[in-house]
């Protein structure tokens, strides 16, 4: 078990502060993460790791487990102290990662994840720290969608005067709901090159409407409709001691477009606002997506 207590104080740029006001009076309260903050948390992390997992030759497994729990004693004690205009946060965070390395010969491995999260604010502010949101995209997540852009649910920019949608990834996406999987099979190709075929898919979501971000929100009967999937190809570099990693990345299905004009084959697919979007993502990472 590991606790951790921190104090925030930041100053924003102009421009950002002024969106984060327009946000607030729309009813998105994101503007409470960025206020001087007290944090106060405890978490308990369980791993299970199966034959070594990613280092063994044989089929091999990884499990972890991470519940934290943010504000209680810390907050009850330090709001005697500070002044009101510090935010204090509470919230429940659980995250469930499951990862398996199923070798089908000596040279091909097939490797999948599952990864699922959902964190919960109750207190005053009703919102997470901003370190505590989840997000998708990236070289380690969704591949064909650029860092922390993706989703929530099946939003997508909107332009009030035009009345039309626009792309926008100017800003990180965060949701309090989680659930991506990824699937590659890899392969040496060869010395220390190996390649791999990906399938990536997943999206975050909010768990409360928001005013601002429209299709947001999880839903039991829509959230199906709302994951996007990606595809792609890669190369890692195995230097023993470090691996490096480039992959590309194409949207196969996007729940931001609207809708009959999702998956990528769709007449419209590249049309609107997201005709000059890009074809292809490329990631650099450091080290195996999973």
């Amino acid at each position: 078990t590991l606790g951790d207590i921190s104090f925030i104080s930041s100053t924003l740029d102009n421009d950002f502060e002024n969106l984060l006001k327009d946000l607030e009076n729309a009813g998105n309260n994101l503007i409470n993460s960025f206020k001087p903050s007290f944090v106060s948390n405890a978490s308990l992390t369980a791993t299970y790791n199966f034959n070594r997992y990613g280092l063994s030759q044989e089929n091999t497994s990884f499990l972890r487990l991470f519940l934290e729990g943010g504000g209680t004693f810390g907050n009850l004690v330090m709001r005697e102290i500070l002044s009101d205009t510090v935010e204090f946060y509470r919230y429940v965070k659980i995250n469930g990662d499951f990862r398996r390395h199923y070798r089908i010969s000596n040279h091909d491995v097939i490797a999948y994840r599952i990864n699922i999260g959902v964190a919960v604010p109750y207190g005053d502010n009703q919102v997470l720290p901003y370190e505590k949101y989840f997000f998708a995209g990236g070289s380690n997540s969704i591949r064909a969608w650029v860092p922390r852009r993706l989703g929530p649910g099946s939003y997508a920019a909107f332009d009030t005067l035009a009345n039309e949608l626009v792309f926008d990834d100017s800003f990180e996406q965060s949701g309090e709901i989680l659930l991506e999987t990824s699937i590659e099979v890899r392969r040496n190709l060869f010395g220390f090159i190996n390649g791999a075929v990906f399938i990536d898919a997943g999206n975050v979501w909010t768990i409360r409407e928001e005013a601002t971000r429209p299709g947001s929100k999880f839903k039991i009967n829509s959230f199906l409709d709302q994951i996007a999937i990606g595809s792609g190809v890669g190369l890692r570099f195995d230097f023993s001691f470090l691996v490096l990693r480039l992959d590309a990345g194409v949207k196969i299905y996007d729940p931001a477009r609207p809708s009959g004009t999702r998956f990528i084959w769709d007449d419209g697919f590249k049309s609107g606002a997201f005709a000059n979007t890009e074809t292809v993502v490329y990631n650099l990472g450091v080290g195996y997506p999973f």
